[in-house]
């Protein structure tokens, strides 16, 4: 893909669908090259947005509560032109009808939630891990299991199971959609923490409802006594296969990443990218519009080998004590292969807050378009961040929004919001640790993403998820909602079910 041209993971599966529409219409002689989105009218559709399950054009809310009801359930809030639709809720389990597996207890269906039109039939599909399935003692196989999204109002009624070809959990750490094969079919991508030492697994699409799909193999060993922390999948060099970059952290020295470039046959382990920053958290996106996606570490420090001479100095310390994030702009040589890193923090002019430690800024990122300028705006969660209305508010958390521009994010244009800010429903209380979790994603349809922002925290870990508008000036927390669970009805809703702990995203 030529430089200058904005690269997003759907692209193949967008071109090779515009392409059917295109010989559909010229034979036809239709007026409309895109299918009405009704179900049954898949053979000239453009694969839908993620998170459009139902095919209306908005994307819906999904938030897996695998501590909940007997195995796990996932809590979906259908978007509307006036923002999450909560009387057109509804949850899925392994309980539900045509869901693969057994609601069993431990089983923590719904980890991990993902999504992409899989089948380009018009409906976005949801992923959710099951990593606790049929375990028996400390070893579980789990699976992944593919829900089918459909035209209907609850659209999960037919599923697919992706399972494991080892012996450990499928899914608990991570779950990822991309097209690591360049085949224009996009592939589940997961990470996994293991006894000893944790992996990377790869399941080839296509995948179909009715299917056999391929198993998670391994792909990726991280080294023994290792501890894997996040993962993301995008196109950093541009070549047009998605690559994956996760980072770990030895117990005996400190943490690096390491990034796997898509090749023909999958992911292989480079070392021509090695060790730019640490990162507990990572979100992946074309920050600059440059055709390369561009990698944000949340938790960024030093990660140089001591006696590894090559790589001491090579590239800034970031040792800021209340979080760093550290943007790498991608580029044919990988992520900061061409342009020095950019550190930000609370310290960064322009930047809301004062560093303290414990703020966890960077413990959560999002990328999405807040003001509808067509330029990524990058939100970044600090779960930590103390505020406090009930006497302490420790960790009561905060979430700030640094704006696109097209040299990438603006931090004199940095907006913070938390559940202090006018008009955000709640309080600042202790250990809410809002922001802990972050989308940002167009519900309403009106080309302005919502900031939702996750506080498992709220209500003696009940938890929550906060809705705010976007708008042409970004963000506002003016129409703001918040979503619980008791205002959704959910079973137990003052237990701990963390709420928004697993955000889609």
């Amino acid at each position: 893909m030529a430089a200058g041209t904005p690269h997003t993971k759907e692209e193949p599966l967008r071109r090779r669908a515009l392409a059917l529409a295109l010989a559909t219409a010229t034979a036809t002689a239709a007026t409309s090259l895109l299918a009405s989105p009704v179900a049954g009218a898949a053979s000239a559709r453009v694969p839908a947005v993620p998170y459009d399950f139902d095919g209306d054009g908005h994307r819906d809310l999904a938030v897996g509560v695998p501590g909940g009801g007997t195995g796990g359930y996932v809590s979906v809030v259908p978007g509307s032109a006036d923002g999450p639709a909560t009387a057109e809720k509804f949850r899925i389990s392994q309980a539900s009808s045509g869901v693969s597996g057994t609601d069993e207890k431990g089983d923590a269906f719904g980890t991990e939630p993902v999504s992409a039109d899989l089948n380009e039939d018009g409906y976005a599909d949801l992923v959710v891990g099951v990593p606790g399935e049929d375990r028996a003692g400390d070893f579980a196989p789990g699976r992944v299991v593919i829900l089918w999204g459909s035209g209907s109002a609850v659209p999960f009624t037919r599923s697919t199971s992706v399972t494991s070809s080892t012996t450990e959990e499928a899914g608990g750490l991570g779950v990822s959609l991309a097209d690591v094969n360049g085949d224009g079919r996009l592939d589940i991508v997961t990470a996994d923490n293991g006894d000893e030492a944790d992996k990377i697994s790869v399941a080839p699409g296509p995948f179909a409802p009715g299917a056999a799909p391929a198993k998670l193999a391994r792909v990726e060993i991280v080294p023994h006594f290792t501890h894997l922390w996040d993962m993301a999948t995008g196109d950093f060099d541009g070549d047009g296969y998605d690559d994956l970059v996760y980072s770990s952290s030895p117990y005996e020295v400190g943490a690096r990443i390491v990034m796997m470039r898509g090749t023909p046959s999958g992911l292989v382990e480079t070392d021509s990218w090695y060790q730019e920053a640490g990162g507990r958290q990572f979100a992946a996106g074309d920050l600059d519009a440059d055709g390369y996606d561009d990698l944000v570490a949340g938790g960024a420090f030093d990660v140089a080998d001591p006696w590894d001479e090559e790589w001491q100095g090579r590239y800034p310390v970031a040792k800021d004590p209340g979080g760093t994030v550290r943007i790498m702009y991608g580029s044919p040589a990988g992520p900061a292969g061409t342009r020095a890193p950019v550190d930000v923090h609370q310290s960064t002019a322009g930047v809301p807050g004062a560093s303290e430690l414990g703020d966890e800024f960077g413990g959560a990122l999002a990328i999405g378009d807040a003001d509808g300028d067509r330029r990524p705006d990058l939100a970044v969660g600090a779960p930590g961040e103390d505020l406090g209305s009930d006497g302490g508010g420790a960790d009561a958390g905060a979430v700030t929004v640094l704006y696109g521009t097209p040299q990438g994010p603006d931090t004199q244009r940095a907006r913070v919001f938390h559940q202090g800010s006018p008009s955000v429903p709640g309080a600042c209380e202790t250990g809410d640790a809002f922001g802990a979790q972050l989308q940002l994603s167009d519900l309403t349809r009106d080309g302005r993403a919502e900031l939702l922002a996750a506080a498992p925290g709220e209500n003696a870990d009940s938890g929550g998820v906060w809705s705010l508008p976007g708008s042409t000036t970004g963000t506002t927390g003016t129409g703001s909602v918040a979503l619980t669970p008791g205002k959704l009805g959910l079973p137990s809703p003052a237990s701990a079910l963390r709420y928004g702990r697993h955000l889609g995203n």
